[in-house]
């Protein structure tokens, strides 16, 4: 599986690579796994900014050109990062990911099917069943 960043990671993807990798202490792989969850949450509020921003215009391009696909599943899912980082201890990732979850819609799930809120890139959802 290629780490390189190119976009967001299904974080919930890499849990088992990450347990089986510090089960056997081959700590190059869980190195190398921390490293890609972290390029996909920022650190500052203003990198999430930045993040978000970037995120809205891809949005919106997509829109206008009618191609649109749960475009919101470009960004990372917060309930699987905090579960993920809770378990391994990835700290760093935390206020992120809780403020992602915060602005999210309870009512609208990540696994869900396809409906209206697609259309809306200010609608966030969650894996609500995994908290």
């Amino acid at each position: 599986m290629p780490l390189e960043k190119q976009g967001a990671i299904d974080i919930w993807e890499l849990r088992g690579i990450l347990a089986l990798a510090n089960k056997y202490q081959i700590d190059s792989v869980s190195t190398r796994v921390i490293r890609r969850i972290e390029a996909d949450w920022p650190t500052s509020f203003e990198e999430y900014y930045t993040t978000q921003e970037a995120f809205s215009c891809r949005a919106e391009y997509i829109k206008s050109i009618g191609d649109w696909s749960r475009i919101e599943h470009e960004l990372p899912e917060p309930a699987s990062a905090i579960r993920l980082a809770i378990e391994h201890s990835i700290h760093s990732i935390l206020p992120a990911a809780f403020y992602r979850l915060a602005i999210s819609d309870p009512s609208v799930n990540w696994n869900s099917d396809a409906d209206e809120h697609d259309l809306d890139v200010d609608v966030m959802s969650a894996r609500w069943e995994l908290l």
